[in-house]
């Protein structure tokens, strides 16, 4: 290594010395790694290995653990941190953290902007105009640095110099343009920003959206920026005549910036990145050899990874975490109950949420067509219903997520807009919303608010996951392959349950038709929940973190490793599942014809929302098969979203004893009639009146109260069978409450509001009760069938677990 002068002009004994140490470090800092093949340790030297696979693989940057270099020597370590800048030449690439100017720090934000990648000139060699003498090895120091003289000592140029391409050295240079956190932005004050500069191979590592870590130096360079305004003139006054004059000499009445000076007294901070990565992670392979500061992320368009592939990518202790959550029989249950554990109950949002983080497969065609495997989710409902709680609990769970507001948002803020470099003149883009959420999630709350142009300029985005652009000279796809979880308020101010989705929402059909889930939240007054509810916020309120403990069984951590090993399972269709599909989509095809209540119509969306469902079930339950319980579990979910925004009247059909009686067990969720479809369609006209005849009208509060007493009457008895079960071990185990005698406990217990005068009035009531029972038991499946009877009212009921609470 070149001698390096100090700042009197002599060399720099001590930075000598430290490059010998740290030369010498380098050489003999060893570790112990496990021999996969034989699974014995052995001792190795650390970095003479990275230097060798660096070599091999043509890289020229070795990454350098703070903490060896901590642990080798700590005096040398604190004042290689505390003067970094001096020492930088004699160890050429060392990574360390401190926090002063001058010295090595991390810094953390969000990346904003990106420039393309371009040559900078770091050593300069260049000819003399007057006598062709080549000068080289001229420094650049943050600005175009010409020799002071000519090397030869008979020509006495100072000025007339030619840069010689051809001896020069470049290297690689990009600069980023970070934004501070929200979390670290103090009270009342605005986000800051920082440009980063970047060079040789630390360039092309992170894109806008990525929250990062970098690890350098900060300096002050000129701002290079004229702070004259455009089209502004220079103009000098004679005092004298006060008259203007233009061109002419004086040191009076000179106005415009550049004039006075201070354009050269105008500097800025920038930031020198010698190493960045994503605050999250740091990855290692299962030998521990730390790979520097890389991104995890899957390319689930490009890549598909075999299942040693996958395991190779987490290390043994992290394999045997997310063994033991595979082996947990209640997965399923534990993870959504997980999610956002400072709300209680909400079960079904927390499903679909779950489901969302998840996500389907991203597929691509023949024809190169991309087709969407992220999840859009809709939460619409009462005000104080925690529809925003939830979109900030997604935005702090992953790391590329954004959180913003409808109402203040316009369409270039949610996609991306044309901007113009104030340094180079140049248009270039910055990125959106939606862009900075890439392979990630874009929390919208207020989306109702949104105006009717601004929710246009999206449906690119939920649909195809691009971003087109045609501006200023610029035409560009961008891809924003990111999740949408968006929160809305109703019209009305409240949710009205007589009207539909529709007219209860301010969205035009084509953007209801790209959610995949959407969810009613109503604020309905129940006793019993609203003292749970207040139970559980006095009990968070009162101690903490430590009153979530008994409500959930994973922590953030544990679900978001977990979650990483699953998105890289690419999980398909067996033939019983496939025909499943068809079967639920062919159900949601005919309910959507037959019924006039539906808030939207049923398409071909729809199925690939059933498809993208199916694929994350398989993938939370880590399995590369889809079963057809995972697909009757994504046609529940949809079902029930749909249900739940049917108008507030509820029609029930007729109520038919032999529909019961065909209901087969073990298969709750299938469609029991094998009529030909055709068939059933041409009938469907004729049987339309008569079926609207004997359509019971129910609004939908009345067939909610109904529904919850039901299931209370179950509870009860399925809490005095398990009593009853324990007492008597030797008896007959207790499951379970005929129809009928579900029936009689509910006119008993409403005996007083009930009608009951005459023989025919009882025998509308318990056909209406029937009727209810059949449509918990079909189409909610809130209830499942435990023993068949010839008499369907000697048939036992009892409550679906995996639904109820």
């Amino acid at each position: 290594m070149s001698q390096i002068m100090n700042s009197q002009g002599g060399q720099d004994e001590t930075g000598r010395q430290i490059q010998q140490w740290f030369s010498d470090f380098l050489k003999k800092k060893t570790w112990i790694i496990e021999d996969k093949a034989t699974q014995q340790k052995r001792q190795v030297k650390k970095y003479v290995v990275e230097a060798i696979n660096m070599i091999q693989s043509k890289q020229n940057t070795l990454f350098v653990d703070a903490q060896d270099l901590m642990e080798e020597h700590s005096g040398n370590f604190l004042g290689l941190i505390q003067s970094f800048h001096r020492y930088e030449p004699f160890l050429q690439r060392a990574v360390s953290e401190t926090t002063q100017i001058g010295q090595m720090v991390n810094i953390y934000g969000t990346v904003t902007r990106c420039t393309d990648i371009r040559p900078e000139l770091i050593q300069g060699a260049f000819q003399c105009q007057l006598c062709n003498t080549i000068v080289k090895g001229v420094v650049q120091e943050y600005r175009y640095t010409e020799p002071k003289f000519c090397t030869n000592q008979g020509c006495q140029n100072t000025s007339e110099w030619k840069l010689y391409v051809a001896d020069s050295i470049f290297t690689d240079m990009q600069k980023l343009r970070i934004q501070e956190d929200s979390g670290d932005i103090p009270p009342g004050g605005m986000p800051r920003s920082m440009d980063v500069i970047l060079r040789d191979t630390v360039c092309d590592k992170v894109k806008p959206g990525d929250k990062v870590k970098v690890n350098g130096y900060l300096i002050v360079i000129p701002d290079i920026i004229s702070l004259t305004k455009p089209g502004e003139k220079n103009m000098v006054v004679s005092r004298g005549e006060g008259i203007k004059q233009k061109n002419m000499q004086s040191t009076d009445g000179i106005t415009g910036l550049k004039q006075l000076g201070q354009r050269d007294l105008n500097y800025k901070l920038a930031f020198v990145g010698n190493n960045i990565g994503l605050q999250f992670q740091q990855n290692k392979n299962n030998n521990g050899n730390s790979q520097g500061y890389q991104s995890d992320e899957v390319d689930q368009d490009l890549e598909t990874y075999s299942l040693e592939e996958i395991y190779y990518q987490f290390t043994s202790e992290e394999l045997k975490k997310i063994q033991k959550m595979q082996e947990d029989p209640q997965l399923y249950q534990n993870l959504y109950k997980s999610v956002a554990p400072t709300i209680q109950g909400q079960d079904e949002i927390k499903k679909g949420i779950l489901l969302m983080l998840f996500g389907g497969i991203h597929k691509k065609t023949a024809s190169q067509i991309n087709l969407r495997g992220d999840l859009n989710v809709c939460v619409v409902g009462d005000p104080s219903t925690a529809k925003s709680q939830f979109l900030k609990y997604v935005s702090n769970f992953l790391p590329r997520s954004v959180y913003t507001s409808g109402k203040a948002s316009t369409a270039a803020g949610l996609t991306a807009s044309v901007q113009r470099d104030p340094e180079t003149g140049e248009y270039c883009v910055e990125a959106g919303a939606l862009l900075l959420a890439d392979h990630g999630v874009c929390c919208i709350d207020e989306f109702d608010k949104m105006g009717t142009g601004d929710q246009v300029a999206i449906h690119e985005a939920m649909e195809q996951q691009t971003i087109s652009i045609a501006k200023a000279g610029i035409q560009a796809t961008l891809n924003a392959r990111a999740s949408i979880l968006a929160a809305a308020n109703p019209v009305f101010g409240r949710y009205d349950t007589s009207k539909s989705l529709k007219q209860n929402l301010d969205m035009s059909a084509p953007i209801m038709s790209r959610f995949d889930l959407f969810f009613v939240v109503l604020d309905q007054q129940d006793q019993n929940n609203d003292k749970n509810i207040a139970n559980y916020i006095l009990n968070l309120h009162q101690n903490g973190e430590e009153a979530l403990e008994d409500y959930y069984m994973y922590s953030k951590e544990d679900m978001q490793l977990y979650l990483k090993f699953c998105r890289m399972l690419k999980p398909m269709f067996n033939k019983e599942a496939a025909q499943e599909l068809r079967e639920c989509y062919t159900k949601l095809r005919l309910s959507d014809q037959s019924s006039q209540q539906s808030a939207y119509k049923i398409t071909v969306r729809q199925l690939e929302s059933l498809i993208r469902l199916s694929e994350s079930r398989a993938r939370i339950n880590g399995s590369i098969e889809i079963t057809r319980e995972f697909v009757k579990e994504a046609y529940r979910l949809l079902g029930s979203s749909i249900l739940k925004i049917e108008k507030g009247e509820i029609g029930l059909e007729d109520f038919n004893a032999n529909d019961l009686n065909n209901i087969q067990l073990n298969e709750q969720n299938q469609n029991q009639q094998n009529l030909n479809l055709l068939q059933e369609q041409i009938e469907r006209k004729q049987r339309q009146e008569q079926q609207q005849r004997n359509t019971i009208k129910l609004s939908f509060d009345q067939y909610q109260q109904m529904c919850t007493q039901f299931i209370q009457i179950l509870k009860d008895k399925q809490e005095e069978d398990n009593l009853y079960n324990q007492e008597n071990p030797e008896e007959e185990l207790r499951y379970g409450m005929k129809m009928k005698d579900l029936a009689d406990t509910f006119i008993e217990n409403n005996i007083d509001n009930l009608d009951l005068s005459t023989e025919e009035r009882v025998r509308a009531q318990y056909k209406l009760l029937y009727t209810i029972l059949k449509k918990m038991l079909e189409n909610e499946q809130t209830i499942v069938l435990v023993e068949q009877h010839a008499d369907y009212k000697e048939q036992k009921v009892a409550i679906n677990d995996a639904i109820v609470e």
